[in-house]
């Protein structure tokens, strides 16, 4: 048996065309769901809006200016995402 996924505290869903992305706190840590990958993220510097980066993976990233998000998982950017 595998232990069961704990579910994301305040967990939102970023539409990306026909990909989903799920963000939310796992814990005191922002989490980046990819399916069954999962990716603790920090916040970063960023020119405009707001940026997180997945520890360790800065092509593994989102951010976000308004309603609008750009999701990078493993150097594939996946733009006009909301």
């Amino acid at each position: 048996m595998q232990r069961a996924a704990r579910p994301l505290a305040f967990e939102s869903k970023i539409a990306c065309g026909t990909r989903s992305f799920r963000i939310g706190m796992h814990g005191d840590t922002m989490r980046l769901l990819d399916g069954d990958a999962a990716y603790d993220l920090r916040e970063v510097p960023a020119s405009a809006g707001s940026r997180l980066e997945a520890v360790g993976d800065p092509a593994t990233f989102v951010q976000t200016e308004g309603r609008q998000a750009r999701v990078g998982v493993r150097g594939v950017v996946y733009a006009d995402c909301s």
